[in-house]
């Protein structure tokens, strides 16, 4: 893998053994962490037919505005073949991490996943499946595919009007997490359906307070 040093958002391709591309965004931010202790935000694509650096804009427009406060490094994916829960894609996703990891002096104890509508299952498969690798999740509009005991904070960002994903069946498992005490968080945006991704973008700026609060930050 590789993880460029200069700021600003990189476009990266690698071949991998066997000679498979891969590719995913990286965004770097200007400057030290505010406390000195660098986060890190995997941001997983939504369906569709990826094109090259599917997940740019979901980095670009969405998720590094909203949490540009907290001088994150950014990294977003291109899934291979579809599906995040694939083994592949699990794979390629912990690389990343760990490599990211290694490369920026990420603190382990604030690594961030998140994605939107594909995104977010995906995002909840990697909870569920690789708990000690996260800090927090930040589901958008989208939620698991099963039921299952999450012991790591969420945030979850989801609408009354999403099409695809009713509201009410999110609403019901966050109670039922919440009243086993878990770490659950929903907040309700105002967007014009499932496709109006950058509509999340005001609810989303409550995700630097919520992390700060899950890593015990005070705001500087």
């Amino acid at each position: 893998m590789q993880f460029p040093d200069s700021a600003g958002i990189h476009d990266i391709e690698v071949q991998q053994d066997g000679g498979r591309a891969v590719r995913y965004t990286v965004s770097v931010p200007v400057g030290a962490a505010p406390d000195g202790r660098r986060a890190l935000v995997l941001i997983l694509h939504y369906a569709g037919s990826p094109t090259r650096y599917y997940g740019r804009p979901l980095l670009e427009y969405l998720f590094e505005p909203a949490l540009r406060e907290l001088a994150p490094v950014c990294i977003a994916p291109e899934a291979i073949n579809g599906q995040w829960h694939t083994e592949e894609n699990e794979a390629f996703v912990m690389a990343l991490l760990g490599g990211a990891t290694a490369a920026y002096g990420i603190d382990p104890a604030r690594t961030v996943i998140g994605g939107y509508s594909m995104g977010a299952i995906g995002t909840w498969h990697f909870i569920e499946h690789y708990p000690a690798r996260f800090s927090a999740a930040l589901p958008v509009a989208g939620y698991p595919n099963s039921e299952f005991d999450c012991t790591l904070p969420v945030h979850a960002f989801h609408s009354a009007n999403d099409e695809l994903f009713p509201l009410a069946a999110l609403e019901a498992r966050v109670a039922s997490l919440a009243a086993a005490g878990r770490p659950i968080t929903l907040t309700t945006a105002t967007v014009n359906g499932h496709f109006d991704v950058n509509g999340y973008r005001p609810a989303l700026g409550a995700a630097p307070a919520w992390l700060r609060d899950v890593w015990g930050v005070t705001a500087s």
